[in-house]
Protein backbone atom coordinates (compact mmCIF):
# COMPACT_ATOMS: atom_id res chain seq x y z
CA UNK A 1 0.00 0.00 0.00
CA UNK A 2 1.33 3.45 -0.93
CA UNK A 3 0.30 5.05 2.38
CA UNK A 4 -1.20 3.75 5.60
CA UNK A 5 0.11 5.41 8.76
CA UNK A 6 0.47 9.03 9.81
CA UNK A 7 4.11 8.95 10.85
CA UNK A 8 7.37 10.18 9.41
CA UNK A 9 8.44 6.78 8.10
CA UNK A 10 5.08 6.12 6.47
CA UNK A 11 4.99 9.59 4.95
CA UNK A 12 8.57 9.35 3.62
CA UNK A 13 7.89 6.02 1.95
CA UNK A 14 4.66 7.34 0.45
CA UNK A 15 6.37 10.45 -0.89
CA UNK A 16 9.08 8.34 -2.53
CA UNK A 17 6.44 6.17 -4.17
CA UNK A 18 4.53 9.25 -5.33
CA UNK A 19 7.72 10.65 -6.85
CA UNK A 20 8.25 7.33 -8.61
CA UNK A 21 4.76 7.69 -10.13
CA UNK A 22 3.20 4.86 -8.16
CA UNK A 23 -0.51 4.24 -8.65
CA UNK A 24 -2.18 6.80 -6.40
CA UNK A 25 -5.66 5.30 -6.24
CA UNK A 26 -4.82 1.69 -5.47
CA UNK A 27 -7.10 0.23 -2.78
CA UNK A 28 -6.37 -1.86 0.29
CA UNK A 29 -8.48 -4.80 1.46
CA UNK A 30 -11.13 -2.40 2.81
CA UNK A 31 -11.19 -0.56 -0.51
CA UNK A 32 -9.57 2.52 1.01
CA UNK A 33 -7.36 4.61 -1.25
CA UNK A 34 -4.27 6.43 0.07
CA UNK A 35 -6.27 9.68 -0.05
CA UNK A 36 -9.09 8.23 2.03
CA UNK A 37 -6.58 6.86 4.55
CA UNK A 38 -4.85 10.23 4.75
CA UNK A 39 -8.20 11.89 5.50
CA UNK A 40 -9.07 9.25 8.11
CA UNK A 41 -5.69 9.87 9.74
CA UNK A 42 -6.23 13.65 9.57
CA UNK A 43 -2.92 13.95 7.73
CA UNK A 44 -3.28 17.29 5.94
CA UNK A 45 0.25 17.23 4.52
CA UNK A 46 -0.29 13.86 2.85
CA UNK A 47 -3.71 14.93 1.57
CA UNK A 48 -2.06 17.90 -0.11
CA UNK A 49 0.72 15.74 -1.58
CA UNK A 50 -1.72 13.24 -3.02
CA UNK A 51 -3.99 15.90 -4.49
CA UNK A 52 -1.06 17.76 -6.05
CA UNK A 53 -0.06 14.56 -7.84
CA UNK A 54 -3.59 13.86 -9.13
CA UNK A 55 -5.24 11.53 -6.63
CA UNK A 56 -8.91 10.92 -7.48
CA UNK A 57 -11.36 12.77 -5.24
CA UNK A 58 -14.44 10.69 -5.95
CA UNK A 59 -13.15 7.14 -5.50
CA UNK A 60 -15.47 5.20 -3.17
CA UNK A 61 -14.54 2.87 -0.34
CA UNK A 62 -16.45 -0.28 0.64
CA UNK A 63 -19.21 1.86 2.20
CA UNK A 64 -19.58 4.17 -0.80
CA UNK A 65 -17.81 6.98 1.05
CA UNK A 66 -15.47 9.45 -0.63
CA UNK A 67 -12.55 11.31 0.92
CA UNK A 68 -14.79 14.34 1.50
CA UNK A 69 -17.38 12.16 3.22
CA UNK A 70 -14.67 10.98 5.60
CA UNK A 71 -13.54 14.56 6.23
CA UNK A 72 -17.12 15.46 7.20
CA UNK A 73 -17.35 12.42 9.45
CA UNK A 74 -13.97 13.02 11.12
CA UNK A 75 -14.56 16.75 11.52
CA UNK A 76 -11.28 18.06 10.12
CA UNK A 77 -12.23 21.45 8.67
CA UNK A 78 -8.82 22.16 7.12
CA UNK A 79 -8.85 18.93 5.15
CA UNK A 80 -12.50 19.46 4.26
CA UNK A 81 -11.67 22.92 2.87
CA UNK A 82 -8.79 21.55 0.77
CA UNK A 83 -11.02 18.86 -0.73
CA UNK A 84 -13.71 21.42 -1.52
CA UNK A 85 -11.15 23.68 -3.19
CA UNK A 86 -10.15 20.79 -5.43
CA UNK A 87 -13.78 20.28 -6.48
CA UNK A 88 -14.98 17.41 -4.28
CA UNK A 89 -18.72 16.72 -4.47
CA UNK A 90 -20.88 17.07 -1.35
CA UNK A 91 -23.97 15.03 -2.20
CA UNK A 92 -22.69 11.47 -2.24
CA UNK A 93 -24.72 8.84 -0.40
CA UNK A 94 -23.10 6.07 1.62
CA UNK A 95 -24.23 2.46 1.79
CA UNK A 96 -25.79 0.84 3.73
CA UNK A 97 -26.23 3.89 5.97
CA UNK A 98 -27.65 6.01 3.13
CA UNK A 99 -26.09 9.13 4.65
CA UNK A 100 -24.78 12.24 2.95
CA UNK A 101 -21.67 14.16 4.10
CA UNK A 102 -24.04 16.72 5.65
CA UNK A 103 -25.70 14.00 7.70
CA UNK A 104 -22.31 12.60 8.73
CA UNK A 105 -21.26 16.03 9.99
CA UNK A 106 -24.52 16.52 11.90
CA UNK A 107 -24.49 13.06 13.49
CA UNK A 108 -20.97 13.68 14.79
CA UNK A 109 -21.73 17.26 15.91
CA UNK A 110 -19.29 18.80 13.44
CA UNK A 111 -21.47 21.85 12.99
CA UNK A 112 -18.73 23.97 11.46
CA UNK A 113 -18.47 21.56 8.54
CA UNK A 114 -22.26 21.32 8.36
CA UNK A 115 -22.44 25.10 7.95
CA UNK A 116 -19.80 24.96 5.18
CA UNK A 117 -21.84 22.36 3.30
CA UNK A 118 -25.03 24.36 3.72
CA UNK A 119 -23.35 27.40 2.22
CA UNK A 120 -23.07 25.53 -1.09
CA UNK A 121 -25.95 26.02 -3.51
CA UNK A 122 -26.07 22.42 -4.69
CA UNK A 123 -26.40 20.78 -1.27
CA UNK A 124 -29.12 18.11 -0.99
CA UNK A 125 -31.18 18.55 2.18
CA UNK A 126 -34.12 16.23 1.49
CA UNK A 127 -32.16 12.98 1.20
CA UNK A 128 -33.27 10.33 3.73
CA UNK A 129 -30.95 7.91 5.49
CA UNK A 130 -31.84 4.29 6.18
CA UNK A 131 -33.83 5.36 9.25
CA UNK A 132 -35.92 7.73 7.18
CA UNK A 133 -34.27 10.80 8.71
CA UNK A 134 -33.39 13.94 6.77
CA UNK A 135 -30.81 16.58 7.63
CA UNK A 136 -33.56 18.48 9.47
CA UNK A 137 -34.08 15.58 11.86
CA UNK A 138 -30.36 15.40 12.57
CA UNK A 139 -30.03 19.16 13.09
CA UNK A 140 -32.97 19.34 15.49
CA UNK A 141 -30.89 20.00 18.61
CA UNK A 142 -28.67 22.66 17.00
CA UNK A 143 -30.71 25.78 16.39
CA UNK A 144 -28.19 27.62 14.20
CA UNK A 145 -27.75 24.72 11.78
CA UNK A 146 -31.49 24.12 11.78
CA UNK A 147 -32.05 27.75 10.85
CA UNK A 148 -29.53 27.46 8.01
CA UNK A 149 -31.29 24.41 6.57
CA UNK A 150 -34.73 26.00 6.78
CA UNK A 151 -33.38 29.11 5.05
CA UNK A 152 -32.53 26.98 2.01
CA UNK A 153 -36.13 25.89 1.56
CA UNK A 154 -38.44 27.80 -0.70
CA UNK A 155 -41.31 29.51 1.12
CA UNK A 156 -43.85 26.90 0.00
CA UNK A 157 -41.60 23.94 0.92
CA UNK A 158 -41.39 24.51 4.66
CA UNK A 159 -44.42 22.49 5.74
CA UNK A 160 -43.55 19.58 3.47
CA UNK A 161 -40.00 19.46 4.85
CA UNK A 162 -40.96 19.53 8.54
CA UNK A 163 -43.73 16.95 8.00
CA UNK A 164 -41.31 14.29 6.73
CA UNK A 165 -41.54 11.29 9.06
CA UNK A 166 -38.78 8.85 9.91
CA UNK A 167 -39.41 5.11 9.88
CA UNK A 168 -40.65 5.48 13.47
CA UNK A 169 -43.07 8.17 12.36
CA UNK A 170 -41.17 11.05 13.96
CA UNK A 171 -40.86 14.49 12.38
CA UNK A 172 -38.24 17.13 13.11
CA UNK A 173 -40.65 18.42 15.78
CA UNK A 174 -40.39 15.13 17.68
CA UNK A 175 -36.60 15.34 17.49
CA UNK A 176 -36.60 18.96 18.69
CA UNK A 177 -39.02 18.35 21.56
CA UNK A 178 -36.43 19.02 24.28
CA UNK A 179 -34.95 22.08 22.54
CA UNK A 180 -37.31 25.08 22.89
CA UNK A 181 -35.18 27.33 20.71
CA UNK A 182 -35.28 24.84 17.84
CA UNK A 183 -39.04 24.42 18.20
CA UNK A 184 -39.50 28.17 17.99
CA UNK A 185 -37.32 28.42 14.88
CA UNK A 186 -39.32 25.71 13.12
CA UNK A 187 -42.73 27.09 14.07
CA UNK A 188 -41.86 30.68 13.22
CA UNK A 189 -40.66 29.50 9.80
CA UNK A 190 -44.19 28.27 9.05
CA UNK A 191 -47.21 30.46 8.29
CA UNK A 192 -49.55 30.53 11.29
CA UNK A 193 -52.24 28.62 9.39
CA UNK A 194 -49.89 25.64 8.87
CA UNK A 195 -48.59 25.23 12.41
CA UNK A 196 -51.47 23.18 13.78
CA UNK A 197 -51.12 20.55 11.06
CA UNK A 198 -47.39 20.30 11.72
CA UNK A 199 -47.60 19.78 15.50
CA UNK A 200 -50.46 17.28 15.26
CA UNK A 201 -48.41 14.68 13.36
CA UNK A 202 -48.32 11.44 15.35
CA UNK A 203 -45.53 8.88 15.47
CA UNK A 204 -46.12 5.14 15.19
CA UNK A 205 -46.78 5.16 18.94
CA UNK A 206 -49.34 7.89 18.45
CA UNK A 207 -47.21 10.56 20.14
CA UNK A 208 -47.19 14.17 18.99
CA UNK A 209 -44.42 16.65 19.73
CA UNK A 210 -46.36 17.62 22.88
CA UNK A 211 -46.11 14.06 24.20
CA UNK A 212 -42.37 14.06 23.50
CA UNK A 213 -41.94 17.43 25.25
CA UNK A 214 -43.71 16.26 28.41
CA UNK A 215 -40.72 16.83 30.69
CA UNK A 216 -39.71 20.19 29.20
CA UNK A 217 -42.20 22.88 30.31
CA UNK A 218 -40.46 25.55 28.24
CA UNK A 219 -40.96 23.46 25.08
CA UNK A 220 -44.64 23.00 25.87
CA UNK A 221 -45.05 26.75 26.35
CA UNK A 222 -43.19 27.50 23.12
CA UNK A 223 -45.44 25.21 21.08
CA UNK A 224 -48.75 26.34 22.55
CA UNK A 225 -47.90 30.05 22.56
CA UNK A 226 -47.19 29.94 18.83
CA UNK A 227 -50.57 28.35 18.07
CA UNK A 228 -53.76 30.42 17.90
CA UNK A 229 -55.59 30.14 21.22
CA UNK A 230 -58.62 28.51 19.61
CA UNK A 231 -56.45 25.63 18.30
CA UNK A 232 -54.63 24.72 21.49
CA UNK A 233 -57.24 22.40 23.00
CA UNK A 234 -57.29 20.31 19.82
CA UNK A 235 -53.57 19.57 20.14
CA UNK A 236 -53.77 18.90 23.88
CA UNK A 237 -56.62 16.41 23.42
CA UNK A 238 -54.76 14.16 20.96
CA UNK A 239 -54.39 10.66 22.41
CA UNK A 240 -51.55 8.25 21.70
CA UNK A 241 -52.05 4.51 21.28
CA UNK A 242 -52.38 4.10 25.04
CA UNK A 243 -55.14 6.67 25.10
CA UNK A 244 -52.93 9.21 26.88
CA UNK A 245 -53.07 12.90 26.11
CA UNK A 246 -50.17 15.16 26.96
CA UNK A 247 -52.01 16.04 30.19
CA UNK A 248 -52.07 12.38 31.24
CA UNK A 249 -48.31 12.25 30.72
CA UNK A 250 -47.64 15.38 32.80
CA UNK A 251 -50.21 14.77 35.53
CA UNK A 252 -47.46 14.30 38.13
CA UNK A 253 -45.19 16.99 36.66
CA UNK A 254 -46.45 20.21 38.18
CA UNK A 255 -44.36 22.50 35.99
CA UNK A 256 -45.48 20.95 32.71
CA UNK A 257 -49.08 20.64 33.87
CA UNK A 258 -49.24 24.33 34.74
CA UNK A 259 -47.57 25.35 31.47
CA UNK A 260 -50.29 23.60 29.46
CA UNK A 261 -53.40 24.45 31.47
CA UNK A 262 -52.45 28.11 31.82
CA UNK A 263 -52.32 28.43 28.02
CA UNK A 264 -55.75 26.90 27.44
CA UNK A 265 -58.81 29.15 27.48
CA UNK A 266 -60.30 28.93 30.97
CA UNK A 267 -63.60 27.52 29.72
CA UNK A 268 -61.80 24.56 28.07
CA UNK A 269 -59.66 23.39 30.98
CA UNK A 270 -62.25 21.17 32.64
CA UNK A 271 -62.86 19.35 29.36
CA UNK A 272 -59.13 18.77 29.00
CA UNK A 273 -58.68 17.16 32.44
CA UNK A 274 -61.77 14.96 32.08
CA UNK A 275 -60.64 12.99 29.03
CA UNK A 276 -60.10 9.27 29.70
CA UNK A 277 -57.21 7.00 28.71
CA UNK A 278 -57.68 3.38 27.60
CA UNK A 279 -58.24 2.30 31.21
CA UNK A 280 -60.87 4.94 31.86
CA UNK A 281 -58.50 7.13 33.89
CA UNK A 282 -58.85 10.88 33.64
CA UNK A 283 -56.10 13.45 34.15
CA UNK A 284 -57.63 14.14 37.57
CA UNK A 285 -57.23 10.46 38.43
CA UNK A 286 -53.58 10.60 37.43
CA UNK A 287 -53.01 13.77 39.43
CA UNK A 288 -54.81 12.53 42.54
CA UNK A 289 -51.68 11.21 44.24
CA UNK A 290 -49.72 14.41 43.67
CA UNK A 291 -50.68 17.31 45.93
CA UNK A 292 -48.89 19.93 43.84
CA UNK A 293 -50.62 18.80 40.65
CA UNK A 294 -54.02 18.93 42.34
CA UNK A 295 -53.34 22.46 43.58
CA UNK A 296 -52.54 23.55 40.05
CA UNK A 297 -55.62 21.93 38.52
CA UNK A 298 -57.96 23.38 41.12
CA UNK A 299 -56.37 26.81 40.89
CA UNK A 300 -56.69 26.87 37.10
CA UNK A 301 -60.20 25.46 36.73
CA UNK A 302 -62.88 28.09 36.14
CA UNK A 303 -63.93 29.84 39.34
CA UNK A 304 -67.53 28.76 38.81
CA UNK A 305 -66.75 25.04 38.44
CA UNK A 306 -69.57 23.13 40.11
CA UNK A 307 -68.23 20.75 42.78
CA UNK A 308 -71.70 19.92 44.11
CA UNK A 309 -72.81 16.34 44.72
CA UNK A 310 -74.87 16.45 41.53
CA UNK A 311 -71.81 17.29 39.41
CA UNK A 312 -69.33 14.80 40.85
CA UNK A 313 -69.84 12.31 38.05
CA UNK A 314 -69.14 15.00 35.44
CA UNK A 315 -65.82 15.96 37.02
CA UNK A 316 -64.67 12.39 37.74
CA UNK A 317 -65.38 10.01 34.87
CA UNK A 318 -63.70 6.90 36.32
CA UNK A 319 -65.84 6.91 39.45
CA UNK A 320 -65.74 3.12 39.80
CA UNK A 321 -62.17 3.39 41.08
CA UNK A 322 -62.82 6.14 43.62
CA UNK A 323 -63.30 5.37 47.30
CA UNK A 324 -66.51 7.06 48.52
CA UNK A 325 -64.88 8.72 51.52
CA UNK A 326 -62.08 10.09 49.36
CA UNK A 327 -64.49 11.39 46.73
CA UNK A 328 -66.24 13.39 49.46
CA UNK A 329 -62.88 14.63 50.75
CA UNK A 330 -61.86 15.85 47.30
CA UNK A 331 -65.02 17.82 46.67
CA UNK A 332 -65.01 19.32 50.16
CA UNK A 333 -61.45 20.53 49.68
CA UNK A 334 -62.23 21.69 46.16
CA UNK A 335 -65.14 23.81 47.36
CA UNK A 336 -63.03 25.28 50.15
CA UNK A 337 -60.15 25.95 47.79
CA UNK A 338 -62.39 27.83 45.36
CA UNK A 339 -64.35 29.75 47.94
CA UNK A 340 -61.51 31.19 50.03
CA UNK A 341 -58.74 31.26 47.41
CA UNK A 342 -56.66 28.99 49.63
CA UNK A 343 -54.49 26.05 48.60
CA UNK A 344 -54.45 22.37 49.48
CA UNK A 345 -52.18 21.62 52.41
CA UNK A 346 -50.87 18.07 52.79
CA UNK A 347 -53.96 16.36 51.40
CA UNK A 348 -54.24 12.66 52.03
CA UNK A 349 -54.31 10.44 48.95
CA UNK A 350 -57.83 10.57 47.63
CA UNK A 351 -57.73 7.83 45.01
CA UNK A 352 -56.46 4.31 44.84
CA UNK A 353 -53.03 4.13 43.22
CA UNK A 354 -53.26 3.53 39.49
CA UNK A 355 -52.53 0.02 38.27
Amino acid sequence: MLYKDKNEVGRDIAQQLIAAQAQLDIKDNDENTPLILAVQNKDLAMVNDLLEHGACLETLDAHMKTALFWAAEKGDEDIFDVLLEHGAKVNGVSYPGEKTPLMAALINSHFGIAQKILSLKEVAIKQKNRHGETALHLAADNSETLKAILALLLENQGLEAVMVQSKEGNTVFHYAADTPESLKIILVSLPENQRLEAVMVQSKEGNTVLHEAANTPESLKTILELLPENQRLETVMIQNKSGNTILHKVASNAGSLKAILALLPENQRLEAVRIQDEYGKTVLDRAAMNAESLKIILALLPVKTDYSNENKEAVFFSNKDLLPQNRQSFFSIAKENKSDKGVLHNPAPMLRPMR
